[in-house]
């Protein structure tokens, strides 16, 4: 049973290299958008205005992000929880 749960570990360290990943590259995509002059001026368009749209995106990936580690953290403190479950209630099952 223990195997399952360091299995389930596993999966979520996997879960937040992936997120790393995908937040770094999005920020990369906004980060091409405030410097490429073309796409800038195609966001643009007639409102100078048009890059706060921009820092609204990015502040929603930190956000989203943000929430995804909580998330994750949580299930990485669940999973260890139960494995010292296991472990404590198989140290008292031999013990008798």
């Amino acid at each position: 049973m223990v195997a399952v749960f360091l299995k389930d570990s596993q999966t979520w360290t996997d879960f937040s290299e992936h997120l790393e990943v995908q937040a770094t590259m999005c920020r990369e995509l906004l980060n091409d958008f405030r410097v490429n002059e073309l796409i800038r001026e195609e966001l643009q368009g007639d409102d100078p205005d048009s890059t706060n749209g921009i820092n609204a995106l990015s502040r929603k990936i930190d956000q989203f992000e943000k929430r995804c580690e909580k998330e994750i953290q949580l299930l990485e403190r669940k999973t260890k929880e139960m494995i010292e479950l296991v472990q404590f209630q198989f140290t008292e099952f031999c013990a008798r």
